[in-house]
Order: structure tokens, then C-alpha cells, then sequence
């Protein structure tokens, strides 16, 4: 039903539709290696840009398990916000990232240029305290506080910081 959803097909053309239907004609080379895994380990996940039925590209997230045969089940979600909103970060000429409850969860290269400290190789997201410091203090408490707004509300805010400590970084 996601899948119909998602493709916008029906059910019954859904079941016979091929596979180049469905892929994007730069992402097929991904989907026919992808296939080849599945065959070889029974399983894959995957991120991958596909075609509606309409024709519009879409980026879809699947998770397919073989089943006995040559059957299989899937789970497919539409993640073509998060790719064009990735796409907008990491196309950034200047250093953009996105913190979520106060964890930074993505960033460009001119980001993590600008913040060595984030290639660490570190296990856990950094924390806007840990990249600010706690001589910028008053700056994470604003920054909670625009957390905690509306997103309606927000508006853009332009803030000078502090990095480092007086004799220099």
C-alpha cells in the first residue's frame, strides 16, 4: 500500500511494473547491485532515487528481505525532503550545519573545515556546548530558547561568538 502511495500506481500495475520504471535512469547501475546483494544475503537497505509513476524523481529509503522463492517484502519511504534539504547543507559555500535538541546531526565541509572538532572520529554527535564552549554561555541559552519556539515564529538571527579562549584557539 506505501509503495502505491509513494510510486503512485495502483496495486495491480505496481505488480507489474519493471524495475526501470521505477529507477532513475542515474541510479540504476545502485538498484542492479543492489538486487545482487539482495539475491546474495536476502536482505538490503538502501537510499535511492526513483521515478513516480508521473515521471518525478523521488528519493526513496527501502528496506527488502527475500522471502521463499522469488518473492520478497519491502519497505519503502519517501525521503526527497531530507535529500534536497541535505543537498541545500552540504552545497553551501560558507559553513552551514543543523543541530537537533541541540546535537549536531548534519554539516558541510566548510563546516567541518572551519570546526577541526567535528572530524574526531567521535562515536556520539557533538553538542552545541561542546563546539560554543562555556564562555559563549548566554548564546546556548538563546539558542534554547529559539529551540523552543514555534517554527512559525523563528525568525533569522545573526550572532557574533567567541571561539577558543583568550590566548587563541
Amino acid at each position: 500500500r506505501r509503495g502505491c502511495e509513494i510510486f503512485g500506481y495502483q496495486k495491480e500495475e505496481l505488480q507489474r511494473v519493471r524495475l526501470s520504471d521505477l529507477v532513475s535512469p542515474g541510479s540504476f547501475r545502485k538498484a542492479l547491485r543492489l538486487l545482487a546483494t539482495l539475491k546474495q544475503k536476502g536482505k538490503v537497505a538502501a537510499g535511492l532515487s526513483m521515478k513516480r509513476k508521473n515521471g518525478r524523481s523521488i528519493w526513496v529509503d527501502l528496506n527488502v528481505s527475500s522471502l521463499r522463492g522469488r518473492h520478497c517484502v519491502a519497505a519503502f519511504r519517501d525521503s526527497t525532503q531530507e535529500e534536497q534539504y541535505r543537498a541545500f547543507v552540504e552545497g553551501a559555500p560558507y559553513p552551514r550545519a543543523v543541530f537537533v535538541h541541540k546535537k549536531l546531526v548534519m554539516s558541510n565541509q566548510a563546516f567541518r573545515t572551519f570546526f577541526p572538532v567535528i572530524d574526531d572520529g567521535r562515536a556520539a554527535p557533538l553538542t552545541l556546548s561542546e563546539l560554543l564552549g562555556k564562555e559563549n554561555a548566554p548564546l546556548l541559552r538563546e539558542l534554547g530558547s529559539i529551540e523552543r519556539e514555534d517554527a512559525s515564529t523563528v525568525e533569522v538571527r545573526k550572532k557574533e561568538i567567541r571561539l577558543g579562549t583568550e590566548t587563541g584557539m
